[in-house]
């Protein structure tokens, strides 16, 4: 179901605020999708947060593969 990529505007609902101990930032939007209604809510600052900790695990995570990859000229090892 493609609830995630229809088009349409977030309406901001709670703004950001120089306060630290206000919430998040919210966004939200209604999709609707073969007569059932969707609300689509956004934290911006979480949305940040999360594509940082994907990068990195993802970075860490390729620097520590060479230890599995089997040397030339070998055929892998099957069962492993």
């Amino acid at each position: 179901m493609a609830v995630l990529g229809r088009a349409g505007r977030f309406e901001e609902v709670h703004p950001k605020s120089p306060d630290p101990k206000d919430p998040s930032p919210l966004k939200v939007k209604e999709v609707w999708v073969e007569e059932r209604r969707y609300v689509v809510c956004q934290i911006d600052d979480q949305a940040t947060k999360d594509r940082h900790d994907r990068c990195a695990s993802s970075c860490s995570r390729s620097l520590s593969g060479p230890a599995q990859l089997p040397l030339p000229g070998r055929a892998p090892i099957l069962g492993k």
